[in-house]
């Protein structure tokens, strides 16, 4: 893969190395991560720079503005920002390549580090809910065959979310913490996979289960209301509770600080029509307060105390896990591509899997596999 892009820092000490040790591997078999995956981190850990080090505080995925990122950077805190705004080539979550740079990004989190995600939700809140048909019931939404733009509109947006959620999981296995942000109608934390990774406690004890907090974003000096959902590990998320009430005095305020964030219309039928309007894009920055609080939080409560998020310890493993993904579970992910890229990369001759038993597919390992592959941690 050679260097990353050159905003990302170099390594400033000798801390350990970004490829994934053989338990980081069983635990995450054990939480039903695509056996794909497996290969494609041993993949991207094995072509990275020899230089790389687990040296990034901050990764800010899909960061737009990169408001957390400079935050961070602000603090004086290593970070490091992804977003296809960035770099339409290595940056595009969708494909082959901007994948594995995502990961290769993600490796390179210390312990105790964050990775911080503003995932796309377009086509998960309600003012495309029209489109989309995604609910809280039903949150992958229009979905199957020659159902035309709409459908592959869809099909990418969980394609993001489950590959996310994938991250998700090697940050927890990586002792990393993860916080996502999502406008509080949208229906992404619905999805199967998202669940799944929010919920890890239900496949193996030990780990945190999720942290869920709700916030109005114009309490930080944002110009609309924007009442906002904060989900994933990073225990300090209701801290922002502080800013979760708000008075009649500040609803009517931004009641005219909105206007221009949708527009209203009715269809010959009657019915009204609800689209987004010329100052919708802006809504997407976050306010620098409420960067700067994510910053100053994760240095005060993670790095300086050397907090790390709980994980299962060595008896879990042995014991496996009590529960178990179905195999269908990442099929949003669209893992194809990276098996055929796998396997061209082998017959190259520029890669050695680690673990050639574990299967090239897109499914999580089955239990007697998983069981075979924890008793080799003794070995």
């Amino acid at each position: 893969l050679g260097d990353l892009p050159s905003h990302i820092p170099g390594p400033t000490n000798m801390v350990a190395r970004i490829e994934l040790t053989h338990t980081q591997a069983a635990m995450l078999l054990a939480l039903g991560l695509p056996c794909v995956l497996i290969h494609l981190l041993d993949y991207t850990g094995s072509t990275s720079s020899q230089a790389f080090r687990r040296d990034v505080v901050a990764l800010e995925m899909f960061s737009g503005s990169s408001g957390v990122y400079s935050a961070f950077r602000r603090s004086g805190m290593t970070a490091a920002r992804y977003d296809i705004a960035l770099d339409a080539d290595s940056m595009d979550f969708t494909t082959v390549y901007g994948y594995i740079v995502a990961l290769q990004y993600l490796l390179r989190v210390r312990v105790g580090g964050l990775l911080f995600g503003g995932l796309p939700c377009s086509l998960h809140v309600w003012m495309s809910r029209g489109t989309s048909k995604k609910t809280r019931a039903n949150p992958r939404g229009l979905l199957g065959g020659g159902l035309g733009f709409a459908a592959d509109c869809v099909k990418v947006a969980n394609l993001i979310a489950a590959r996310y959620a994938i991250m998700a999981l090697i940050s927890l296995v990586r002792s990393i913490f993860w916080l996502t942000e999502q406008p509080s109608s949208s229906v992404a934390q619905f999805l199967p996979y998202i669940v799944h990774a929010l919920h890890p406690d239900q496949m193996m004890v030990g780990f945190a289960g999720a942290v869920i907090q709700r916030m109005w974003m114009g309490l930080f000096g944002h110009r609309s209301l924007k009442r906002t959902v904060l989900w994933g590990n990073w225990p300090y998320a209701h801290l922002f509770s502080l800013q979760s009430h708000i008075t009649r005095a500040d609803r009517e305020r931004f009641k005219w600080n909105s206007a221009g964030n949708t527009t209203i219309s009715k269809t010959r039928d009657g019915k009204k029509n609800v689209s987004g309007g010329k100052k919708l894009r802006s809504t997407q920055e976050y306010p620098m307060p409420f960067c700067s609080r994510i910053a100053s939080y994760h240095k005060r409560y993670c790095i300086e105390p050397g907090t790390i998020p709980m994980r299962p310890d060595q008896q879990d493993l042995e014991h496996g896990p009590h529960g178990f993904a179905p195999p269908d579970l990442w099929d949003d992910a669209g893992l194809e591509p990276f098996v055929d890229f796998l396997k061209a990369e082998m017959q190259q001759g520029r890669f050695k899997p680690r673990w050639p038993d574990v299967p090239f597919t897109c499914a999580p390992m089955s239990r007697e596999m998983v069981g075979i592959f924890f008793s080799t941690l003794k070995g």
